[in-house]
């Protein structure tokens, strides 16, 4: 093997070949380490564990934490990072698998026997991105039989790949985990393998098929923006089964609170505590931050002194556990919950980023996405603290609330935040609350409430189902005198009045952009969504008025649009928008509308009339000398959602409708001028990157439906991109007009020269 030279300085690896911006990855599956529990309820990492993601992360690695997983669970989070991750992005991973049985064999959290041809599978597909990358495999295992004393046995090694399986009987500490540790940025994969083996005892082999030797230093530049797409598009398939887990098993929870409260549930209930940490079902969970605090958005914590002998959350956990198929959900539930977690944490770092301003990537429509809604503040966020009663109807309803507005709900103190994800509640959680609405109704029999109680646990699945959305903003409006509630969001595309509104009370409203939704055949979206929770119990109707992107130049024009709601669609698992008939009111001459409400909804404006009176916006941004043209629908949010990147000098609006075309053609933006390099009166224009020949109508118009939003990269919205340079000697013009076909712009686009060169 040839050892490839690194400076000390050095950013970048011989195999990390990619962008500035491509993700290093790592994920590390704790089988093994234990964690001290803090009063506060957060979980300490044991040192190794904490120092081997500290190590990964200072190196520039985006990294996964998980704690005892099934075997179940570590197959589902594998095929979805293949299958849901463009591995493009990545340029380097490493799967670090900690374990701890009886045997020299890797153990899932059951101690059941995961063979390595189970975590290998995922990776053999050399047609795949992930092949072409380097990736490291280093498996631990602590063993207990003293009598065996074997080395476990890789299979075929996957391209590109280096991998070491080490056994060792000591559970307490790992010298090979230490060792990676304490070397991983000092010495190559090949050394610090080699160096383990030999303090092992074990005869130093080859550990995998990379010809040089791979070292990775640190990474200076790191786009935590990226980190979160990598991360989200990990989730989406996660999360969508557990809204699956939860409908499934409905019937599964109500027959352990509606057939054994009468015998043992009924016992030690009077004066319940819900305590601080995230821990109800013996399978551990809770907010690996290594001692530091984490805003966590999530209706629910730790069943603290009810988790004791005799008590409710003893007693649901063992019938959980009991239970095969909630057991199987709760481990998924639990999944979902370190993976929302991580996630939180990640935007939380990005979001302090962000307001730093110390985001450099120029081409990142991700470097605001997390912090969306920042008045709510994900800084902010706290913990649920020890000591919150829970033992009405209303607080167990509010709990519903607490997945997406935060603050006191219900006489609740909630984690209040607009956080990049829910995190879920898990299924001991759900069959507590779903008892305490029982025993609110004081219905011994259980029959009466039971559509309650479903109701309840499909609106759980409702909440999670809204937080797959990707969201623009989101707000909590304060009511504080009361009477007269106007709530201003017009850069968001809202405002809303309320005539008599309780005092001391709140709105909250998120602007969506996409997600899980479907649209009734032949209507366009033309406004953004808002998820709009309003006071319960207001005495007269809410008056929400909406922009939209229509030219209602006529009373005819004005009948083509209307407002639509939606609800859940339990079988389809979508939130689907019927339209409201008969209410609404939308104006000539305006772009906007209003609609009466007095509960809570989620709300948008659809359009079944002329396409071509849509009204849409080119915006062009600026950084020194290149410029972006984003194409999107004419709403304040999509520009609000455009606008959220940093290090842009300047931008220019042009407001343009798409042109008339023969029948059967189809409307589009043509690029057929902007494809190649323009040389004009001292400017070249050259394109950067592969500009397509068009950009349908279709395309722009249906971005909100598509709930993956994640999996296009940088950009959500159509954007081309272009680098300008300027002859002096020819004296270029200020100005350079770009001509685009199949538009008609309000007014001529123009590229202009950077103030500072002038």
């Amino acid at each position: 093997m040839t050892e490839v030279p690194v400076k000390k300085d050095q950013e970048r690896t011989v195999t990390d070949r990619r962008n500035i911006n491509s993700i290093r990855f790592a994920i590390i599956i704790d089988n093994c380490g234990e964690a001290k529990i803090e009063e506060d309820g957060t979980r300490k990492l044991n040192e190794q564990a904490k120092a081997l993601h500290e190590v990964l992360e200072g190196s520039g690695f985006c990294v996964l934490y998980l704690n005892n997983l099934s075997s179940a669970t570590i197959d589902n989070f594998l095929r979805a990072f293949k299958n849901d991750v463009d591995h493009s992005q990545l340029s380097m991973f490493a799967l670090i698998f900690l374990s701890k049985g009886m045997t020299p064999q890797l153990y899932d959290a059951n101690n059941t026997v995961v063979p390595f041809e189970k975590i290998f599978q995922y990776f053999y597909d050399d047609q795949s991105p992930l092949s072409e990358i380097s990736k490291v495999f280093f498996f631990d295992i602590a063993y207990l039989d003293d009598e065996n004393k074997s080395q476990p046995t890789l299979p075929d090694y996957p391209s590109n790949s280096l991998a070491l399986a080490i056994a060792h009987n000591d559970p307490d500490f790992s010298f090979a985990v230490e060792t990676l540790a304490q070397c991983f940025n000092q010495k190559s994969i090949q050394d610090i393998f080699a160096t383990i083996q030999e303090m092992n005892g074990s005869k130093t082999k080859e550990n995998g098929n990379i010809a040089d030797k791979l070292i990775i230093d640190k990474l200076k530049n790191i786009c935590l923006g990226d980190h979160l797409l990598l991360l989200r598009s990990l989730w989406y398939p996660i999360r969508t089964e557990t809204v699956d887990v939860i409908l499934k098993n409905k019937d599964e929870v109500m027959s352990i609170v509606r057939n054994e409260r009468l015998a043992r549930i009924a016992t030690s209930v009077a004066g319940a505590v819900i305590g601080g940490s995230l821990t109800i079902t013996g399978i551990a969970l809770a907010p690996f931050t290594f001692g530091a605090s984490i805003g966590v958005s999530v209706a629910g914590g730790a069943v603290g002194a009810l988790a004791s002998a005799g008590g409710i959350g003893a007693f649901i956990v063992s019938k959980v556990l009991a239970n095969k198929r909630l057991k199987y959900a709760q481990e998924h539930i639990v999944f979902d919950q370190q993976l929302s977690l991580t996630i939180n944490e990640v935007a939380k770092k990005h979001e302090k980023e962000v307001h730093a301003n110390k985001y450099t990537s120029p081409y990142s429509q991700f470097a605001g996405f997390a912090a969306a809604g920042s008045a709510m503040g994900i800084a902010d966020a706290s913990r649920i603290g020890a000591g919150v009663a829970i033992a009405t109807e209303g607080a167990v309803e509010g709990a519903a609330l607490a997945l997406r507005t935060g603050g006191r709900v219900a006489g609740m103190v909630l984690a209040g935040v607009s956080l990049a994800v829910t995190v879920p509640l898990d299924v001991g959680f759900i069959a507590y609350h779903s008892y305490n609405i029982h025993k609110s109704n004081k219905d011994k029999s259980g029959r009466a409430d039971n559509n309650k109680v479903i109701k309840w646990l499909i609106s759980q699945a409702e909440e999670m189902l809204k937080g797959m959305c990707i969201k623009i903003d989101a707000k909590k409006h304060e009511i504080t005198g009361g009477q007269i509630a106007f709530c201003n969001g017009i850069e968001y595309g809202y405002k809303i009045h309320i005539p008599l509104a309780p005092a001391n009370s709140f709105i909250t409203v998120h602007t969506i952009f996409s997600g899980p939704i479907a649209l009734p055949e032949g209507y366009t979206l033309v406004s953004a969504m808002y998820d709009i929770k309003l006071p319960v119990g207001i005495k007269e109707s809410a008056t929400i008025t909406l922009d939209h992107c229509v030219d209602v130049n006529d009373v005819s024009i004005a009948k083509d649009l209307c407002f639509a709601t939606a609800t859940l669609d339990i079988m389809n698992r979508v939130l689907p928008f019927s339209p409201v008939s008969n209410e609404g009111v939308f104006w000539p001459g305006e772009t906007s509308g209003s609609i009466t409400r007095k509960e809570s909804c989620f709300l948008c404006i659809l359009y079944k009339g002329p396409l071509e009176l849509m009204k849409y916006t080119a915006l062009v941004q600026q950084l020194q000398e290149n410029f972006d043209i984003t194409f999107f629908k004419n709403l304040k949010p999509h520009l609000k959602f455009s606008q959220q990147r940093l290090s842009i000098d300047s931008d220019y609006l042009y407001q343009f409708r798409f042109a008339t075309v023969p029948d059967g053609d189809e409307q589009a933006v043509k690029l057929s001028n902007c494809r190649d390099i323009i040389e004009t009166k001292g400017w070249t224009v050259t394109p950067i990157g592969e500009i397509p020949q068009t950009i349908e109508k279709k395309e722009i118009d249906t971005l909100e439906l598509q709930p993956k939003v994640w999996k296009l990269q940088n950009e959500i919205f159509p954007t081309i991109h272009f680098h300008t340079g300027y002859n002096d000697e020819m004296d270029p013009p200020e100005e350079h007009p770009l001509v685009i076909d199949g538009i008609v712009p309000d007014k001529p686009i123009l590229l202009k020269r950077p103030r500072r060169m002038h």
